[in-house]
């Protein structure tokens, strides 16, 4: 996964356990500013294959965009496209999805 904070700000790396904190958006919707705009790409490849359950091998391709109106509540747009290889047969499914993100602390 790969992401850009086209706004500038920088996610801080938690090294204790490994994750990216959240986007500290310098400029929040609620003191007038624009928020903070992420551009964020990522690729899957998972195999879904389990003793007895062979579901194939499927990869997504993830596109995505995120508005921060604040380090605790953004909206984002997703389109995903997979692809789902089982028994020499493909699959190709592909889907948006919208999000509101509200977090609480």
């Amino acid at each position: 996964m790969a992401s850009w904070i086209v706004t500038g700000e920088m996610r801080a790396f938690q090294q204790r356990n490994g994750t990216f904190g959240a986007v500290p958006v310098a400029q929040p919707t609620s003191t007038n500013g624009p928020g903070a705009w992420e551009l964020a790409l990522r690729w899957s490849d998972i195999d879904l294959d389990d003793g007895p359950i062979q579901g194939g091998d499927m990869n997504v391709l993830s596109l995505g965009t995120s508005w921060w109106w604040t380090s605790t509540s953004n909206l984002s747009l997703n389109y995903r496209y997979v692809v789902n290889d089982r028994g020499g047969l493909t699959g190709e499914s592909n889907g948006a999805n919208l999000r509101l993100l509200l977090k609480l602390n």
